[in-house]
């Protein structure tokens, strides 16, 4: 049976040099390992570049089925390059100016949708904290790789 991956991070990763190679490579290799439906967010920079590089993935391997969460669907797709491409669009209305609170319903929504959750999250932020928290409740298998990368101070 095919599973799902969510994916989401946070929206400061300018500090951070993530490789779109090594992107590439991390969504291959949960591809590879029998994930074969990506859900990504629209909330922050990480998940701009995640959509960048699963466009590559999905050339790659066209079987691939990916979900994208916007709030503002035509806002969204007229900023993309390839607005077109063969995603879904999920339309998920969030609330005005309460950033914090949509991070937590779209968290929340792609925990309770996914068999894994792959993110760029500093839990030191309340929102992403609730989140991880979360996922760990509900027994879904994490890869932050924030957390990653700062064990071995990358």
């Amino acid at each position: 049976m095919d599973k799902t991956l969510s994916i989401i991070g946070q929206q400061d990763i300018k500090d951070i040099l993530i490789s779109p190679t090594i992107l590439i490579y991390l969504l291959e290799d949960a591809y590879k390992n029998g994930f074969k439906h990506f859900l990504i967010g629209t909330l922050s920079n990480f998940d701009y570049a995640i959509y960048d590089a699963t466009v590559i993935v999905k050339k790659i391997y066209p079987d691939l089925k990916v979900s994208v969460l916007v709030n503002n669907h035509k806002e969204y797709l007229s900023n993309k390059e390839n607005s077109l491409y063969d995603f879904n669009y999920i339309y998920y209305p969030l609330q005005e100016k309460l950033l914090n609170d949509n991070i937590v319903l779209q968290g929340k929504y792609m925990i309770d949708n996914s068999d894994k959750l792959f993110c760029y999250l500093n839990t030191r932020f309340l929102p992403f904290d609730k989140m991880l928290n979360t996922a760990k409740d509900k027994n879904k298998e994490i890869y932050n790789l924030y957390e990653i990368l700062n064990r071995y101070n990358i």
